[in-house]
């Protein structure tokens, strides 16, 4: 018989937070988290040399620098989502006694770095570690009768293969999942609802090329560079407000708000945001819409202190 090949039903995404960057912490403490997809890889070159020998055939090749990334889309939930949250833009600050609680996510100078463990379903299981995790960048889009996914692209420092679980008593993050049809959008703090289409992307601009002498090719750190916040809204076409707000440069906030119901919602506020000049094209007989992408940044708006803070509201006492 054949060995039996892994199923991908049986994938698990364990996550947990290093206190030094690639090195794993003595005690684990991972959550299992639900993931759609996991493409997190490893990627060693094997280069060829150009040494002569007198003959045709070529010599042996050597190893070049080894490289950590890959995409993880993830549903949007209430409660493991935010450990993404924290994974992109640091830990939040928490108020509450009781549940619900309140986590608020801002931008931070660093980003924490965590080790990602795939298991695969083989027999005996598989499992990939992934050492050294960071987000590079986070992405989503809101609108439709899909489900609601974001992507966190990452990158890391170092990949090990092994029949061991890094952390055999790690919990499952139960999902409290939020959905299109609940999200609502409101610009300049009024409802906004003439939106079909609300497209977000968070690049922490990591560094992924350090490495040094001495470290097998694997990057050294991953530092974090200037924070990229943009978009893009697809509108109803209703009337030339849009339009002429983005060909003066007019600043606008946006805030996006899914819930499930009171007690447990998630929060995206852009505080400053400029939208791209650009007009309507008409494409057919009916409805025509304006894509108007946008930049966030930050300027002057003290209350915030972010050019981005996401606000979850759910019974998970703390992601500290």
């Amino acid at each position: 018989m054949p060995d039996q090949i892994a199923r991908g039903y049986k994938t698990q995404c364990l996550l947990d937070f290093e206190e030094s960057f690639g090195v794993a912490p003595s005690t684990p403490a991972g959550v299992i988290l639900p993931i759609n997809s996991f493409g997190v890889n490893v990627s060693r070159n094997k280069n060829s040399a150009e040494t002569l020998t007198g003959r045709r055939d070529p010599v042996e090749p050597f190893d070049g620098d080894t490289e950590v990334s890959g995409d993880i889309v993830v549903p949007v939930d209430c409660r493991a989502f935010p450990y993404w949250l924290k994974l992109l833009l640091g830990a939040p600050v928490t108020t509450g006694d009781s549940a619900p609680y309140t986590h608020v996510f801002k931008v931070s100078d660093t980003t924490p770095s965590g080790i990602l463990q795939c298991k695969f379903g083989t027999d005996p299981l598989s499992y990939g570690l992934f050492k050294g995790a960071k987000v590079s960048s986070m992405s989503m889009s809101v609108g439709g009768d899909g489900e609601l996914t974001a992507t966190f692209s990452i990158a890391g420092r170092e990949a090990t293969y092994s029949n061991t679980d890094y952390d055999a008593n790690a919990t499952a993050v139960v999902l409290k999942r939020l959905n299109n049809f609940k999200a609502k959008l409101k610009k300049d703090g009024a409802d906004f609802a003439k939106v079909t289409q609300f497209d977000i992307n968070i690049d922490n601009g990591l560094d992924t090329s350090i490495r040094t002498i001495g470290g097998e090719g694997m990057v050294y750190d991953i530092p974090e560079g200037i924070m990229n916040v943009s978009g893009s809204m697809t509108t109803l076409f209703t009337g030339l407000d849009l339009i002429t707000a983005a060909e003066n440069s007019t600043e606008m906030s946006l805030e996006l708000k899914i819930d499930v119901d009171e007690n447990n919602s998630m929060t995206i506020l852009l505080p400053e945001v400029q939208s791209q000049y650009q007009g309507p094209q008409v494409e057919g007989a009916t409805g025509i819409t304006v894509e108007a992408p946008f930049v966030g940044y930050y300027n002057n708006d003290v209350t915030n202190n972010s050019c981005v803070v996401i606000t979850v509201k759910n019974d998970v006492s703390s992601y500290a």
